[in-house]
């Protein structure tokens, strides 16, 4: 395929993408975008069609088929829809930053002020959360694996969403041994604080949530139960699936995502109605002291 110089107003990474997909589709054309901001398309150039800002031009268009027009048409506005997606996650990252930002200076200045505080941590764990997953949009890889105690970042969680189990007087049920794992860490904490956050929304008022932790035959489970909540079978039949919460329509997605984020990880979280919900670490990443 001809290489055009584009003179594009700094979109060259976008028409790259677009050569490279109609390269690929075996076309072989002189292809040139205008931003109607700068200059125009190059001489001999005619305009083919509109995106956005920018005008696409192909050299000889008239000798050009019209089903292979039509195929570079439909490349074009997927890679532009695509290329605006990314600028808007782009810009929400940036401005969901500032804020952020704002939060841990303040924080900083409260923890010189009163020394450290339970509560100033389970901020800046949550901040620093905020911050993964906005590195997560990104493409910026996380989640190292460690080893670390479950009841560690069990009493994390719990310390996190205390505010929450108060609100509905939850009671604990915690069956929790000295167990360790070497997993990926920002996975188990996502995971068991969606499951742990679901069990007490769930939970009636006065409600008890068990959590408990131990060795099996092939490695470590962790569960998660609210007593006295029976799933409707509708509900069930969509775990895992789809959203899918006794919380209302439309809710659920966390187990989906955890689901996943399991899978990735070489562990498996299952539904069962006497043991809840239940995360299986292998052995080969686990072990009890």
């Amino acid at each position: 395929m001809t290489q055009t110089s584009p003179r594009d107003c700094g979109m060259d990474a976008f028409l790259e993408r677009v050569r490279l997909w109609v390269e690929a589709a075996g076309i072989d054309v002189d292809i040139a975008f205008a931003d109607e901001r700068c200059a125009g398309p190059n001489e001999g150039a005619q305009t083919f069609l509109t995106i956005g800002p920018l005008t696409l031009s192909l050299t000889g268009a008239h000798l050009i088929p019209d089903q292979t027009k039509r195929t570079i048409q439909v490349i074009a506005e997927l890679v532009w829809a695509g290329y605006q997606q990314t600028l808007a996650q782009s810009i929400l990252v940036h401005e969901i930053r500032n804020p952020l930002a704002v939060v841990a200076g303040q924080v900083e200045l409260l923890r010189r002020e009163i020394g450290p505080h339970p509560r100033l941590a389970s901020i800046e764990r949550a901040v620093g959360r905020i911050e993964q997953q906005l590195k997560a949009s990104q493409g910026i890889p996380g989640g190292l694996w460690s080893e670390f105690a479950v009841a560690e970042v069990l009493d994390q969680i719990l310390t996190d969403l205390a505010p929450l189990a108060d609100g509905k007087h939850i009671r604990w049920l915690l069956a929790v041994k000295t167990v360790t794992v070497y997993w990926n860490r920002e996975a188990f904490w996502q995971i068991l604080f969606n499951l742990v956050k679901n069990a007490i929304e769930a939970a009636p008022p006065y409600g008890i949530v068990e959590i408990g932790a131990t060795s099996y035959e092939h490695g470590v489970r962790i569960w998660v139960k609210t007593h006295g909540v029976d799933i409707p079978r509708e509900v069930k039949a969509r775990l895992f699936r789809q959203p899918a919460s006794v919380k209302g329509p439309d809710r659920g997605v966390g187990l989906l995502l955890s689901r996943n984020l399991a899978a990735e990880s070489g562990a498996e979280l299952v539904y069962d109605e006497k043991t809840g919900f239940t995360l299986l670490i292998p052995s080969r990443t686990s072990r009890q002291k």
